[in-house]
């Protein structure tokens, strides 16, 4: 299946269920084409599994990787630039060192809808997400 298609229905299936999501970060070229390693998507932690069982319905989800604030889902059968695999991180906290330093509701309260498509964080949001992701979880 292609990103595009594949992306769609998720996004689709959430807003349908009135789940709420935000891509964190690298969601400019989406849905058509992914231009980094993965898709960080924040989520509450209760909709994991209907989440999951969501994805499951499209793809085949080959590895399973869940930390404390995220689970890792790697995909197998989704087209994206010449590969067969798409990597997602469900975020379930912003977090370091499980210290929580901007709460999911205050980002989802005030999420924005972008290219009519997908949920990305308001602006003032994102610098501090990419600020704190970047220096402190990513060194």
């Amino acid at each position: 299946m292609k990103l595009k298609l594949f992306l769609n229905k998720i996004f689709n299936t959430l807003e349908k269920k009135k789940i709420d999501y935000c891509i964190l970060r690298n969601y400019k070229s989406l849905p058509e084409k992914l231009d980094s390693n993965d898709i960080d998507i924040l989520v509450n932690k209760k909709d994991l599994r209907y989440i999951i069982k969501t994805v499951q319905r499209y793809c085949d989800v080959v590895l399973i990787n869940q930390r404390d604030y995220l689970v890792g889902l790697t995909l197998n059968g989704i087209e994206n630039s010449g590969n067969n695999s798409l990597k997602i991180d469900l975020i379930t906290k912003i977090a370091w060192k499980g210290l929580s330093y901007l709460d999911n509701e205050t980002i989802f309260d005030h999420k924005i809808m972008y290219k009519k498509k997908f949920f990305i964080p308001q602006k003032y949001h994102e610098p501090i997400i990419t600020f704190f992701s970047s220096y402190l979880v990513g060194g």
